[in-house]
């Protein structure tokens, strides 16, 4: 059978294929004609304008004169110099003659021929400063894979009809034929992302392999995969899922990098408590939630003592259950079974109600409401005192009891005096504040009431009698009309003199120093309340005293007044020192 070829642009010219076999079938290609036979497989190629340029006999084109100047140069003959020098005084032929090579190179079925030819284009490259090798690389790696097809699997592709394929349904055609290897080398030499190869190929591995040997299989596929740095571990995790490998999926769910997305793997895989391990990893609230979340729905109140038992979802399951308030049916269940919980949820909703009270109180621009709102606190602790008694082993009845009792006093008084301080107020400031508006009787019941200590009590009279005034209170608080203090008496001098000192009372703080135990103490407390005569004097009386008048002077240092008193202070004590006045007169004698 003949075959006659026409130019369709110039029916003139014309060809003839000579002993086709006649069972040949004809395919058309992008860029030529297959005709394939029981016997034999032909392509007849378009040559691109390109190839026309470089081989057309005598041509005189720069892609020509590039492949003579590049034999010229191997044979060692001059004139290859003389041809570069003309090809390198237009940048645009040379870059001409250098693409029509790698257009001439990708035309070729040949692999000697093709080498040779890019070999020409990179000679060529080495002498112009302004060619972009994009083309250049792009070539070598769509020739790369050409050969690669070629050889490994008797897939014979034209660059031309590579690109027409295009990359993915290159790569698809490998995997419908099980060619996993060469489908990656592919990607790789392509630079495209592979995961789809690798997911088909573990998915693949291990659907193949019996089922005792599923979980080695899995190590060893994983093992593989990382080293091809894989990033679709979810992806396979759920494919294998769905193939019913579910103990190969977890593994592979199990080694994806993102943590966000491991865990909603895991979720979909049905295996919420791995995810909730990862989560609470992750340290990350919304993922955790999730898994909360997940938990809650699909097993119900089973579900609770999973999330308990871990810190950071404990504690979101307390602020879901919290937020709504309880109502979830599976917290409901939940709850009425374990009266502890519920009684740590409504202690946390009375902290909370007392934080938007104080928060209320310190915002002075809107008008305070604060009979609704120490309702909500009230009405919170109330609960907790309930369901704490559902709880036989809870010690918490009585504190829980106490602080009731301390709300409602705190309202009673708030209605009494108009002090909203009175409305977030401890026991001790309570007293304090009762002390403050003059009502003894009222401090000294609560004191009864709460078991408040008696040096507690004194505490809150020093500071009440100091923040109102009461300067003569205090010193009848301090019995200092008394030679000595009484038993009765519990607070420190140091705590007199501190807090006349923070109201600026040195001269009545004084009075305390005498009666604090230590020396050096005294020797601080005089220097703090200004009176640095007695200081010196104190000092004098010290077994070290010399070392101690140093450093008082040390203090001093550059004040002539202060200076002044400490020598007055310490002539003052002559005659006073620790030593008898009969040895100190004999030691002047002598």
């Amino acid at each position: 059978m003949v075959l006659n070829l026409v130019n369709i642009d110039d029916p003139s010219y014309n060809d003839t294929v000579d002993d086709i076999p006649i069972d040949t079938v004809l395919f058309q290609e992008c860029d030529g004609v297959k005709l394939i036979s029981m016997s034999a497989y032909q392509f007849l190629q378009v040559i691109p304008d390109g190839g026309r340029r470089v081989f057309s006999v005598a041509s005189q084109f720069p892609g020509a004169m590039l492949v003579s100047a590049y034999d010229e140069f191997m044979s060692g003959n001059a004139t290859a110099v003389r041809m570069l020098h003309t090809l390198q005084q237009n940048s645009d032929q040379l870059t001409e003659a250098i693409n029509d090579c790698i257009v001439s190179a990708g035309m070729e079925l040949n692999v000697p021929q093709q080498k040779r030819l890019l070999r020409i284009a990179a000679f060529g490259k080495s002498f112009s400063t302004v060619y972009d090798s994009s083309f250049f690389t792009s070539t070598v790696k769509s020739l790369r894979v050409i050969n690669t097809l070629h050889s490994l699997t008797g897939m014979s592709l034209t660059l031309q009809q590579l690109k027409t394929l295009g990359n993915d349904a290159l790569i698809k055609r490998l995997l419908g034929a099980g060619q996993y290897q060469v489908a990656f080398s592919v990607t790789e030499t392509l630079s495209i992302n592979g995961d789809l190869v690798l997911s088909r190929w573990a998915l693949t591995k291990l659907l193949s392999c019996p089922s005792e040997e599923r979980v080695p299989t899995a190590h060893a596929v994983i093992q593989k995969l990382r080293s091809c740095n894989c990033s679709c571990f979810a992806q396979i995790a759920i494919e294998t899922n769905l193939k019913g490998r579910h103990s190969a999926a977890v593994l592979f769910a199990l080694e994806e990098k993102n943590a966000s997305l491991r865990v909603s793997t895991l979720l979909s895989i049905n295996e919420p408590e791995e995810a909730l391990k990862t989560a609470c990893q992750s340290c990350d609230a919304d993922t955790i939630f999730t898994c909360v979340n997940f938990l809650l729905n699909s097993r119900g109140a089973k579900a609770i003592p999973i999330l308990l038992a871990t810190p950071n979802a404990r504690q979101l399951l307390m602020q879901f259950i919290r937020a709504t308030d309880g109502e979830v049916p599976s917290a409901k269940e939940f709850l009425q079974n374990h009266p502890k919980i519920e009684t740590e949820l409504s202690v946390r909703r009375y902290l909370y109600e007392e934080g938007r009270l104080r928060s209320a109180i310190r915002d002075t621009r809107r008008e305070l409401s604060w009979e609704v709102l120490q309702e909500c606190k009230a009405s919170a602790l109330h609960t907790a005192v309930i369901t704490n008694r559902r709880d036989t082993n809870s010690s918490l009845s009585e504190h829980l009891s106490t602080h009731e009792r301390l709300i409602e006093l705190q309202t009673q008084l708030m209605k009494d005096y108009g002090d909203v301080r009175f409305l977030n107020a401890s026991v001790f400031d309570v007293v304090r504040y009762a002390l403050e508006h003059g009502k003894i009787s009222v401090a000294k019941r609560v004191k009864g009431d709460f078991k408040l200590p008696e040096k507690q009590y004194q505490w809150c009279a020093l500071l009440a009698f100091s923040s109102t005034g009461q300067w003569e209170s205090i010193d009848e608080l301090g019995e200092m009309g008394a030679a000595q203090p009484s038993n009765r008496l519990l607070l420190p001098p140091e705590a007199f003199v501190s807090t006349l000192l923070q109201y600026k009372r040195p001269q009545q703080a004084r009075q305390y120093v005498p009666r604090v135990s230590t020396q050096r103490g005294r020797i601080e407390l005089f220097v703090q309340c200004g009176d640095w005569s007695s200081a010196a004097l104190e000092c004098r009386r010290a077994s070290d005293a010399n070392a101690l008048l140093q450093q008082l002077k040390g203090r001093a240092r550059g004040n002539k007044e202060i200076l002044e008193e400490i020598e007055s202070g310490w002539s003052r004590g002559e005659g006073k020192s620790n030593d008898g006045g009969a040895f100190s007169l004999l030691r002047r004698s002598a």
